[in-house]
């Protein structure tokens, strides 16, 4: 029975989490922090299915912080994009060394 219950209690913190939030909740909490969260556009359908299969702790591994003067850039160049309460960022990845945004070729 108790695990039971931790599971559940789990469960309700996550779906709570202001991450996964579409509400102005998110929006004032992160105006907070003083960045905005995006997912790059190459992780787009693995974020995504990762959300459906309700497997938010790995969605979380592919959202990744960006200053509100990068965001504002970026979106007024058309490169930030939203679905489903999550914005996505059209800019190159590498493996190695994480998120480019000043490339001229991103995808």
């Amino acid at each position: 029975m108790e695990y039971r219950q931790a599971y559940e209690n789990l469960d309700y913190i996550i779906q709570k989490l202001p991450i996964f939030d579409a509400s102005e909740f998110r929006d004032d909490f992160f105006g907070l922090i003083g960045s905005v969260e995006v997912v790059p556009i190459r992780f787009r359908r693995d974020f995504i299915s990762a959300i459906e299969q309700l497997r938010y702790f790995d969605a979380v591994g592919y959202i990744l912080p960006i200053s509100k003067g990068q965001f504002g850039y970026l979106n007024r160049k058309a490169r930030i994009a939203s679905e489903r309460g999550q914005l996505f960022l059209n800019s190159e990845y590498d493996d190695s060394l994480g998120l480019i945004l000043d490339s001229k070729s991103y995808l």
